[in-house]
């Protein structure tokens, strides 16, 4: 049972979304809602609002303020569009994953004595550390975690306290630590956690320096232990510089960045399809059906764009604009 630690929570009223055009022209990009917005004044915070998250249904966004102009401290918000209405969560962290139900945030804040993993949800205000340690030089922050539907299971990356030691996912369920994943030799760094609905499949980034600089995306199933390369291009050998892997609810489609071009790893095929050049970050809906990423246009301008596919990406031209 967590502990309940009471968060004084900051409230502002606004207006209400208007409605989005039925039909929008394919050449007209339709201006995007700003969420992160400060809870007093309900203006529009001055820049630095980074590391976003969103609940399944859309209607939680949390977001941490990094740098932001008077925002000192990089505090945490949550946001709902239906109301514009921003809740202050824990004073201060970064790097969040959020629950399906915008309930549960976990995140990683700093203290005197280093790095503290935390979770905190804001429908019961119960309060949970799940780890601390003093990370090696160099380092001053974790990955995002992976969060499960109902906040239960948290995936988190945490480093050696040696310089260029391996790292670990550490799984804590019920906030209880349960066990922990090992990269490859290869790649002993980690980043970009996701994890699957129920808590099972996690889905991460690992990298390495020796013998050459490589990134690549892995699985690994909780109920059938063992590494699954996720990151492979049309000829089926590994594909370098992939990452910002993004896992689908039932654990059985991985987005991720490779090369500048964003691709989707079918666990039930192991089959791995191009879905869009000059793209990356991309998220894939719990679903499975979407996908968003950013793009440039020919002016260098970067967008976020979003593509859906009937079928989970198994035809060979799944994206419909």
């Amino acid at each position: 049972m967590w502990p309940v630690i009471a968060f004084a929570a900051a409230f502002a009223a606004g207006a209400t979304i208007p409605a989005a055009s039925a039909q929008v022209p394919p050449d007209v990009y339709e201006p995007a809602e700003i969420v992160s917005r400060h809870p007093d004044t309900n203006g529009p915070i001055a820049g630095g609002a980074i590391g976003p998250a969103i609940s399944a249904l859309g209607h939680v966004v949390a977001f941490d303020t990094g740098f932001a102009a008077g925002v000192p401290d990089r505090p945490m918000y949550r946001h709902r569009p239906s109301a514009f209405t921003g809740f202050v969560d824990p004073p201060t962290g970064h790097n969040l994953g959020l629950s399906d139900d915008g309930c549960v945030i976990a995140y990683s804040d700093r203290d005197l004595y280093g790095i503290v993993l935390q979770a905190f949800d804001r429908c019961t205000g119960a309060v949970l550390e799940l780890d601390s340690f003093y990370p090696p030089a160099g380092v001053d922050e974790v990955p995002a975690p992976g969060v499960s539907a109902d906040g239960s299971v948290i995936a988190f990356a945490e480093p050696d306290y040696y310089p260029g030691e391996p790292w670990t996912i550490v799984i804590f369920r019920d906030g209880v630590r349960e066990t922990t994943i090992e990269p490859p030799d290869s790649e002993p760094f980690i980043d970009h956690v996701s994890i699957s609905d129920d808590g099972t499949v996690v889905a991460f980034s690992a990298w390495g320096l020796e013998p050459a600089y490589s990134t690549t995306v892995w699985l690994f199933d909780l109920k059938n232990p063992g590494l699954v390369l996720a990151s492979r291009d049309a000829s089926g050998q590994p594909a370098n510089y992939s990452g910002h892997t993004s896992i689908s609810g039932d654990g059985s489609l991985v987005a991720f960045e490779s090369g500048y071009s964003v691709r989707v790893f079918d666990r039930s095929t192991a089959s791995n399809l191009l879905v869009f050049e000059g793209a990356g970050s991309p998220v894939i809906s719990r679903d499975g059906r979407y996908l968003v990423f950013y793009n440039y246009d020919e002016f260098e301008q970067s967008f976020v764009s979003l593509v859906s596919s009937s079928d989970r990406w198994r035809s060979s031209s799944p994206a419909e604009l």
